[in-house]
């Protein structure tokens, strides 16, 4: 999936937003819609309000977790779903899971 969103939050929080690209109402295979984008944006920024870095996995995955709880947005959630099984074989070891840069952009949220 494209990334549909981003957001910042530094440290001081002089400067926050979230930037949402309109990607319809309606969730698709291709597309979580617009109330999964926000849920994960918010999320993902509440979570760069604290303090030292949060690994990019970690941020998007949580903010698509609680997206995921109770949405609308099975067929988009589903297609995740097969998007991580293909992604699974690039891991030859463990600790390569949760390591920065083993997965594109895309596949960081499935």
């Amino acid at each position: 999936p494209a990334t549909t969103w981003h957001s910042k939050v530094t440290p001081t929080s002089l400067e926050a937003y979230l930037v949402l690209q309109d990607v319809g109402d309606e969730a698709t295979v291709d597309s979580p819609g617009l109330q999964t984008n926000v849920v994960a944006g918010v999320t993902n920024a509440a979570i760069q309000r604290g303090e030292g870095e949060v690994p990019m996995w970690l941020s998007r995955g949580l903010g698509m977790l609680l997206a995921a709880n109770g949405s609308s947005s099975q067929q988009y959630f589903e297609s995740l779903r097969q998007q991580a099984l293909n992604a699974a074989p690039k891991v030859t070891r463990p600790e390569q899971l949760v390591a920065e840069g083993t997965f594109s952009p895309s596949e960081t949220t499935a």
